[in-house]
C-alpha cells in the first residue's frame, strides 16, 4: 500500500476536503470527517475476533507519536 504524504495530506485540509478514510498501510488510517477541525489518525486491527478501533489523535500528533516509535527525529 502507498504511503499518504504530508503534502497530500495538506493539499486535502487546504481544499475542504473531507473523508471517512485513507489507509497509510498497516491498519493506520486518516480519518477528516465534516465535524472534524484536522484529521485525525487511527489504528484499525483486531483483538479476539473482533475489529476494533484506536484513535491516534490529530495528524500532527500521530506523526510525532509515530516518528518516535520508529526512532525518527520529527520536527516542529
Amino acid at each position: 500500500m502507498g504511503k499518504l504524504t504530508d503534502i497530500q495530506i495538506r493539499a486535502w485540509v487546504k481544499n475542504g476536503e473531507h473523508f471517512e478514510g485513507r489507509s497509510d498501510g498497516d491498519g493506520l488510517y486518516l480519518s477528516f470527517p465534516e465535524s472534524y477541525s484536522s484529521p485525525m489518525r487511527r489504528f484499525r486491527y483486531r483483538f479476539a475476533g473482533k475489529q476494533r478501533i484506536m484513535n491516534m489523535g490529530s495528524r500532527r500528533i500521530g506523526r510525532v507519536i509515530l516518528g518516535t516509535l520508529a526512532g525518527e527525529a520529527v520536527g516542529p
